[in-house]
């Protein structure tokens, strides 16, 4: 059986409020996740949770869970296959979202 969730944990340099920007206002979301041009529509209950916790006055410990891939439609092949495109995606867009939020040395 393949597991129903992605749990990801990454380490921001950037306080709690700006983190929450970038993941829920499209004009962030179109420069560090996929391709610009993004609309967003948030709603409670969806399969992707946002967590953040600060640590310090300028970090973030953000966690990302995405459930329901044991419920997706199609066999279990493709569910597998699913389940591991959007684990690689996640550590390739958090990577994204750390390096937009990140400022960059003087």
């Amino acid at each position: 059986m393949i597991p129903d969730t992605i749990e990801r944990d990454i380490l921001i340099h950037a306080p709690p409020p700006r983190v929450w920007s970038a993941l829920t206002e499209a004009r962030h979301l179109g420069s560090w996740f996929g391709d610009a041009g993004v609309e967003i529509e948030l709603e409670p209950g969806g399969r992707v949770e946002f967590t953040l916790e600060a640590e310090g006055d300028r970090n973030t410990r953000l966690r990302v869970v995405e459930s329901g891939f044991r419920s997706l439609d199609g066999n279990a092949a493709e569910r597998r296959r699913h389940l591991e495109a959007n684990t690689a995606g996640w550590e390739a867009e958090l990577d994204e979202l750390r390096g937009y939020l990140t400022p960059l040395p003087a």
